[in-house]
């Protein structure tokens, strides 16, 4: 006859399943979050000009304003886009202050 499991260890069970999973999509978005796109040193003198007097951020300090929001930036497949503005790699949950909302 097979073993039986108590409604205890289930429920236990259940619930550390569930809070790993919770903290493996936590883990991945915030290393996407973090993700730099491009080295600040391997840019142009105009490229990082841009960056610099447009403040821009790998992530943004404003929920609903964030790269892949804008009109500006041209999405890849990986958390990386290009910005027009820019003239270069962005994280895709990174902001400036050249954000125009998409029409």
């Amino acid at each position: 006859m097979g073993k039986l499991i108590s409604r205890r260890k289930l429920l236990d069970d259940g619930v550390r399943i569930s809070l790993a999973g919770l903290l493996v999509g936590a883990t991945g978005a915030a290393a996407a979050a973090d993700k730099v796109c491009a080295d600040p040193e391997s840019l142009d003198s105009g490229a990082k000009s841009m960056r610099s007097s447009l403040n821009y951020v790998d992530v943004s300090p404003e929920p609903g304003k964030s790269c892949s929001l804008c009109a500006f930036f041209e999405a890849s497949d990986d958390s990386c886009g290009m910005c027009q503005l820019l003239h270069g790699p962005v994280n895709s949950k990174g902001h400036c202050e050249g954000f125009g909302a998409k029409g």
